[in-house]
């Protein structure tokens, strides 16, 4: 495989009414399931590098069901974290198919073999 995955670089100025962050974010739940994930699963499921986010799978646009998916979180460094959301999840419609695409083909190329391990809340 020859070709990089195209990466996200952010504009230097950015509207924050822009993007919607949920709420769910800045819940003591989400904190401490976040925290219990990352502890579980400290590698980036793409590259291999220390994780610092929790990334839902399919986005979950405020799907109280999605959001607690033990199922629909991978483990992922902010650099990659920023670029599936940038590229993926922000649509209307996010494309999934796309965004697992990706990650897949960045983890041929950085040949990292990271699993994932469930964690219950």
């Amino acid at each position: 495989m020859s070709d990089k995955p195209k990466t996200f670089s952010p504009n230097k100025v950015v509207d924050s009414k822009k993007f919607h962050k949920s709420r769910k974010y800045e819940s003591s739940s989400w904190a401490e399931y976040r925290i219990k994930f990352i502890s579980a699963n400290p590698r980036c499921y793409a590259c291999g590098e220390p994780a610092r986010v929790v990334d839902h799978i399919v986005a979950h646009k405020d799907d109280e069901e999605k959001f607690w998916d033990v199922y629909n979180f991978l483990p992922l460094c902010k650099k990659d974290h920023d670029t599936v959301t940038a590229l993926f999840d922000r649509h209307a419609l996010p494309k999934t198919e796309e965004k697992l695409k990706w990650i897949n083909d960045k983890r041929l190329i950085t040949n990292t073999s990271v699993r994932v391990k469930i964690v219950q809340r």
